[in-house]
């Protein structure tokens, strides 16, 4: 059986033990960084969509651009909204007759593929 001096300092260090699982370190401290590489980011993907958005000026058809609009540019892939079917059939045979190959070649940005929505 140890004596009471050890047990003290056994249960001493089983309490600062529990203690440090129970208080919570400040989460607010590292949030610097991570703000930081998220205003980054964001300035990149403003970068690259309006790096697209002069290269669909320049490319699209003025039928097709009045009917969709750019809506997003994500991992180089462009989401375009198309107004009805009739404008989504109509850009789906514009890009894939070679009309993608071009944007994809003015286009500042990186664009592996074209994704058409309808509203």
């Amino acid at each position: 059986m140890p004596d009471e001096t050890g047990q003290d300092s056994a249960l001493a260090a089983s309490l600062e033990r529990l203690r440090g699982h129970r208080n919570w370190p400040d989460r607010a401290a590292g949030l610097g960084g991570e703000a930081a590489a998220a205003a980054k980011d964001a300035k990149s993907r403003a970068r690259a969509v309006g790096g697209i958005a002069a290269a669909w000026a320049v490319c699209v058809p003025d039928d097709l651009r009045g009917a969709c609009e750019l809506v997003s540019c994500t991992n180089g892939v462009v989401t375009v909204r198309a107004g009805d079917a009739t404008a989504r059939y109509v850009l789906e045979r514009w890009l894939r007759g070679g009309g993608e190959k071009t944007l994809r070649e003015t286009a500042e940005a990186a664009v592996k593929r074209v994704r058409v929505v309808t509203r």
